[in-house]
């Protein structure tokens, strides 16, 4: 839900950026044309680093059912108490390295 009201906030953000540099440029003022380009590539950063982050976290989630009908093993990482693939070396979350407590 959180990733929807991310897209529509940027769009709309880049839309306005568009819409002051186009009246800027009707009404030749240089200043406010310069204030919406400047407006649209902050805003194009900003859409660029929410969407990463938002990869980020998809990246995190893991499928247990997936995993499971491939032959992995979960189990909770002893630092985080998150799930994690017993096959990993290390805790998807915190970077904790799993299996210690069997070596």
């Amino acid at each position: 839900m959180k990733e929807k009201w991310i897209r529509w906030i940027v769009i709309a953000i880049i839309l306005s950026g568009v819409l002051l540099v186009a009246y800027a440029a009707y009404t030749i003022n240089v200043t406010l044309l310069v204030i919406g380009i400047i407006f649209m590539v902050v805003s194009i950063i900003l859409a660029f680093f929410l969407l990463t982050l938002q990869l980020f976290r998809r990246d995190k989630q893991l499928d247990l059912e997936a995993l499971k009908n491939a032959g992995l093993t979960i189990v909770n990482c002893p630092k985080c108490d998150k799930n994690n693939v017993l096959e990993d070396q290390f805790c998807i979350h915190c970077g904790e390295k799993l299996g210690e407590q069997n070596e």
